[in-house]
């Protein structure tokens, strides 16, 4: 709601202190999910350095927790190929694009 609201920043510090809330949990899916949200929120304000790690972070938990659902791990990377493009990063753009895509193929 923050971040439709123009709060973008204030979205992202409601979200800072969750991931070690889900590790005292053992919930890594939520950490997933909520590294994940932050990565697009960073990505949306120019933080596209800070974002890249935190869709990588998703991506490996996700991978690694949930191996067989194939869909959520290309929706992250077509959400970081966005991203890339976004802030100028073309080739790795492309390049998660077309990791995005052969996943989804593959679902």
């Amino acid at each position: 709601a923050l971040h439709r609201q123009g709060d973008t920043p204030a979205a992202v510090a409601a979200l800072e202190a969750l991931p070690g809330v889900h590790d005292k949990l053992q919930d890594p899916v939520s950490r997933r999910d909520t590294q994940r949200q932050r990565a697009n929120l960073l990505a949306a304000s120019g933080r596209y350095a800070d974002a890249a790690a935190l869709y990588d972070e998703a991506l490996r938990l996700h991978r690694t927790h949930r191996p067989t659902r194939r869909l959520p791990a290309a929706d992250i990377l077509a959400e970081w190929a966005a991203a890339a493009a976004a802030a100028k990063r073309h080739a790795e753009a492309a390049d998660r694009r077309a990791e995005a895509a052969k996943v989804y193929a593959d679902v």
